[in-house]
C-alpha cells in the first residue's frame, strides 16, 4: 500500500486518505497503524449491520461504524483503520471521522487512556482543558496559542507512561486543526473569511492550530502537568483543586467516548487507569464567567500556572 506518512499522538501512521491534520512523516514500513481505502468495510458491515453511528463489533473481530452519508469504518487491533467512502462523501467529514472516532477507538484498542479535551503545553509542560460540550476548550486552547503557547490537541489526547520508569504521564502531537463556532473566531479576532465549514454546517469551521509543536517537540513529547476541567459561574476566574475520588470522576466522566471503553470489556483497566492518573497529576476545576468577552483574565490565570512551575526534562 502506498501512502502519506504521518504521526500523531507519538505513534507512527500511514494512510492512503491525506490526512493534514496530522505531522507529515516518512512513511514507515511497519507504521503502529495503518489507514487504508477499503470497499471490503462495507461488506464487514453488511455482515453485522447494527445502529447507524454508533460501533458494534465486527463478526470477524474488531469494530464497524457507519456514519450516514459519509463512510464505513472498521477499526481492528488498534493498529488498522479501513474506510469505505459512500459516494458523494463530503471528504472533510471522512477525515473528520477518521481523526475522530476511528482513531478514538484504534487508541482504545490499544489499551491508551484517552481524554477528550484540548492540550496546550509551554516549557516542557502540558495541560490538558476538559469539560462539557461547548465549555470552551478549544476557543481557550486556540487563544493560548495565539498567545505562544505550543497546542498539541483540539479534541483527543492519549496519554503514556513516563519513559524510563519515571512518574507522571507524557502527551505527544495529536491533531493539528480547531473546529470552533463562527463567534469564537470572530472573538480572537482572527475571522472565518477563507475557512473551510465542518461539513455542511455554515456556523462551525476548521481553523489551523495557531501553534502546533514543532517536529523535534512532537517527537520529544511533554510532560502532563494538570488537568483543568472548565466551569462556568459569575466572578473572576479562579482555580480550585479537586481530590480524591472528585479527582477521578472528573478523569473518568471525560474519557473520549467512554462507550468504547465498555464495548472493550475494559472496565477494569480503565477505572484503574483513571485512579493512577487522578493520583498522580493534579485534577483542578477552572471556574471563569462564560463567554468569550472575560477570555483575556483566564488566559492570564492560566499562563500563570506554568510561571510559576520549574523546568522539566526530556524524555529522550
Amino acid at each position: 500500500m502506498t501512502g502519506y506518512g504521518y504521526r500523531g499522538y507519538g505513534l507512527s501512521l500511514v494512510s492512503e486518505l491525506e490526512l493534514p491534520e496530522y505531522l507529515p512523516a516518512p512513511v514507515a514500513d511497519d507504521p503502529d497503524i495503518r489507514i487504508s481505502l477499503d470497499a471490503g468495510a462495507l461488506d464487514a458491515w453488511e455482515g453485522g449491520a447494527g445502529a447507524v453511528g454508533e460501533f458494534i463489533p465486527a463478526p470477524a473481530g474488531g469494530h464497524l461504524l457507519r456514519i450516514s452519508g459519509v463512510a464505513v469504518y472498521y477499526v481492528r487491533a488498534g493498529s488498522e483503520i479501513h474506510i469505505s467512502v459512500e459516494p458523494g462523501a463530503d471528504p472533510g467529514m471522512v477525515r473528520l471521522f477518521t481523526i475522530g472516532s476511528a482513531m478514538g477507538m484504534a487508541l482504545h484498542q490499544r489499551g491508551i487512556l484517552v481524554l477528550h479535551g484540548a492540550t496546550v503545553a509551554r516549557g516542557g509542560r502540558a495541560r490538558i482543558l476538559v469539560g462539557d460540550s461547548g465549555a470552551g476548550k478549544s476557543t481557550l486552547a486556540a487563544r493560548l496559542g495565539q498567545a505562544g503557547c505550543e497546542v498539541l490537541g483540539d479534541d483527543t489526547m492519549a496519554l503514556f507512561n513516563a519513559p524510563e520508569g519515571g512518574a507522571g504521564k507524557w502527551l505527544w502531537q495529536g491533531s493539528r486543526v480547531f473546529k470552533l463556532w463562527e463567534d469564537s473566531i470572530e472573538a480572537m479576532g482572527v475571522g472565518v473569511e477563507g475557512l473551510i465549514p465542518l461539513g455542511n454546517r455554515s456556523d462551525k469551521y476548521y481553523l489551523p492550530n495557531p501553534a502546533p509543536a514543532a517536529h523535534a517537540e512532537a517527537d520529544r513529547g511533554v510532560e502532563l502537568a494538570e488537568i483543568l476541567v472548565l466551569e462556568a459561574a459569575d466572578g473572576a476566574p479562579r482555580v480550585e483543586p479537586l481530590e480524591g475520588i472528585r479527582a477521578l470522576q472528573a478523569v473518568a466522566v471525560n474519557t473520549y467516548r467512554p462507550e468504547y471503553v465498555g464495548l472493550l470489556g475494559r472496565e477494569a483497566e480503565h477505572f484503574r487507569q483513571c485512579g493512577e492518573l487522578a493520583r498522580d497529576i493534579p485534577v483542578s476545576r477552572l471556574i471563569r464567567p462564560w463567554g468569550v468577552a472575560q477570555i483575556e483574565q483566564t488566559l492570564e490565570l492560566v499562563l500563570s500556572r506554568w510561571d510559576a512551575e520549574p523546568a522539566v526534562r526530556s524524555p529522550g
